[in-house]
């Protein structure tokens, strides 16, 4: 039995002694002893859980992405905004890092080839050209000139016709030679004889004899003369082979005719002799 079963034992011991004390009788009988307590166990208690930890701050809001980052030729990306901090809960992740974009760069332009001229402006009307402008001019014509194709000799029929025709003999019953080329023909009945087209210098019609009012001005018109009055028939304009006889005569002169080639449709080497073009 255990040292503390035995003191618990003592004062049983003693109250027994001092009831039986006052009895002269003879000596009472022990008192049996009493049953000796369970040994408790005295287990040892179940260690309490550790605290959990406060974690240390309060959420941090998770940081702006940031801004591109701008390469040559890019734009400048905006910075992300900083994160603002809460109290409490878990630490917050950081903001992924803005992705890098470089903006394309410009292309490199080729070195330019030469640019030709540009013919602009308004060409002239070959009506108001001189003989040597029109000369140069395009599309234009000398008046008092002969164009075309001549006729062949050898299909005049007659020595009459044959011998019109310039660069042609009746030779054996037959047209021979060799028809003078139009534009070499100066006279305007021989270029009609010739088959070829005559453009005169001096066109219009003039007007009758019978206007003219004074011998100054009835002498002036071929085919008009004056005796007391303007009498005879004025020539055809295309007869009058100077510029002086055709206005005399109430006609119109132009020492060129045909029409102007427009400035756009000429070369630089024409538009620099063009009347009113010019290359720019």
């Amino acid at each position: 039995m255990k040292k503390s079963s035995w003191l618990w034992l003592v004062p049983c011991v003693l109250s027994i002694s001092l009831s039986c004390g006052g009895s002269s009788g003879g000596p009472g009988s022990p008192g049996a002893a009493g049953d000796a307590g369970t040994s408790g166990n005295d287990a040892a208690g179940e260690p309490g859980a550790a605290g959990a930890i406060d974690s240390t701050g309060g959420n941090s809001s998770t940081a702006g992405d940031a801004g591109a980052m701008s390469v040559s030729g890019g734009d400048t990306g905006t910075a992300g905004g900083a994160g603002t901090s809460t109290a409490g809960g878990s630490t917050g992740q950081a903001g992924s890092g803005g992705a890098s974009t470089g903006g394309s760069g410009g292309s490199v332009a080729s070195a330019g080839a030469g640019v030709a001229p540009v013919c602009k402006g308004t060409a002239a009307s070959c009506t108001t050209l001189s003989a040597q402008e029109c000369l140069a001019d395009q599309g234009c014509e000398p008046t008092n000139s002969c164009s075309g194709t001549p006729t062949k000799c050898s299909s005049a029929a007659s020595s009459a016709v044959c011998i019109k025709i310039d660069g042609c003999a009746w030779l054996g019953n037959k047209c021979s030679g060799t028809a003078t080329a139009c534009a070499t023909i100066k006279a305007d009945t021989t270029c009609s004889d010739s088959g070829c087209t005559w453009d005169p210098a001096c066109t219009g019609q003039p007007p009758a004899c019978t206007t003219r009012v004074s011998a100054a001005t009835c002498n002036k018109v071929s085919g008009c003369h004056w005796s007391g009055t303007c009498t005879g028939t004025a020539d055809a304009c295309s007869t009058n082979i100077t510029s002086i006889l055709c206005t005399d005569g109430g006609c119109t002169w132009a020492a060129c005719a045909g029409t102007a080639a427009q400035c756009g449709s000429l070369s630089s080497v024409e538009c620099k002799v063009q009347q009113g073009c010019s290359a720019i």
